[in-house]
């Protein structure tokens, strides 16, 4: 298996400001450069583009170019931009919205409680 690593657009690579993107976030650039040379296979993914929200494929194709001229114009290294619905397989997933599960559910509802009170569902960073 490659050695994939799914990373999460908006509010991980970028500010939250969909539909338009918002800045890099500090130290995003060096991390997935250092992903890549550690032998990564790195897959971009995002909701923005899940026919959930809109399945029209003009819709889908207009923000899979939004996100690669993104990640193009501010030289983040990448394989792959995925539109997938269901989870993707990988060995590891960043994402904003994640919680690692450490084999302690209650570890788990506190930090569901902490990241519910202090997210700010794509307002303002």
């Amino acid at each position: 298996m490659k050695k994939i690593i799914i990373i999460d657009f908006d509010g991980t690579l970028c500010d939250h400001r969909y539909p338009e993107v918002g800045r890099i976030k500090k130290g995003a650039k060096e991390a997935l450069r250092q992903l890549k040379d550690m032998g990564y296979y790195i897959k971009i993914h995002s909701c923005r583009t899940s026919k959930l929200l809109n399945d029209d494929p003009k819709f889908i194709t207009k923000h899979c170019k939004i996100m690669s001229s993104f990640l193009q114009d501010n030289e983040i290294p990448y394989d792959e931009i995925i539109m997938e619905t269901d989870k993707p397989v990988a060995y590891f997933y960043i994402d904003d919205r994640a919680i690692g599960f450490r084999n302690d559910w209650k570890e788990v509802v506190e930090e569901v409680k902490k990241m519910d009170s202090g997210y700010n569902y794509g307002r303002e960073e």
